[in-house]
């Protein structure tokens, strides 16, 4: 799969979505923005897996959360697209599918209240998710926690996730452990885009232009 998905390529996924009991997502009332925030980014094409520093927090929260696979995923309007994976063996990697259709992920979920977790603890008994991870043919994950990757301006772009072949729980630390790895992804991504944008400025004119944005935390702390 390469790009977003073409017409008759959704009409062949929503007739998987009907076979395995997935309901899609209705997009977020600002897609357009959250989107437009993606190309900014770039992210849908950066390559992560060249700079070490991205593999290393996916296996942080490996450690962190004792989950055995985690994923940095991107999702575009049609797809999801796995930008990093860990966990696999090499041949599990090399034959892993780094594409696939949005509506048939679980971060989709993810996108309906984005400034919070997503932590589904059984995937065999979730409403979203029972059927299809109960057929023959399904990965054996039972289990799936994702902290959303929101950028500065405050829209998301995707997942870092976690997850296991057992159902299970995680403590409230290794849920903010998890949001933390994820602000600190971001955060990377955010500073490389920076400077991609001032070399080109520095190229194209010596003029100074500064503008105001306001800036997403996913958390805060008010000290009297």
């Amino acid at each position: 799969m390469n790009g977003e998905l073409k017409q008759k390529d959704l009409e062949k996924v929503r007739k998987d979505c009907e076979e395995l009991g997935m309901i899609p997502i209705k997009n977020p009332e600002n897609e357009d923005l959250r989107l437009k925030e993606l190309k900014r980014l770039g992210i849908l094409e950066k390559n992560l897996e060249h700079d070490p520093r991205f593999v290393s927090l996916t296996e942080v929260a490996t450690y962190l959360t004792e989950c055995p696979y985690c994923a940095i995923n991107i999702l575009g309007s049609t797809v999801q697209r796995c930008k990093i994976i860990f966990g696999l063996s090499k041949k599990e990697e090399k034959d892993f599918e780094r594409d696939t259709p949005r509506d048939l992920s679980i971060c989709q979920f993810s996108l309906i209240n984005p400034h919070h977790p997503l932590i589904i603890e059984n995937l065999l008994e979730d409403d979203r998710t029972k059927m299809k991870y109960s057929h023959p043919d399904s990965s054996g994950l039972k289990f799936y926690a994702g902290a959303p990757l929101i950028s500065t301006k405050g829209y998301s772009l995707g997942t870092l996730c976690v997850a296991d072949e057992i159902a299970k729980s995680l403590k409230h630390n290794q849920i903010e452990g998890l949001r933390l790895l994820a602000d600190q992804i971001v955060s990377m991504i955010e500073n490389e885009n920076s400077s991609r944008i001032i070399k080109e400025t520095e190229k194209k004119s010596d003029k100074e232009s500064f503008e105001i944005t306001g800036r997403y935390y996913s958390s805060e702390t008010i000290l009297f």
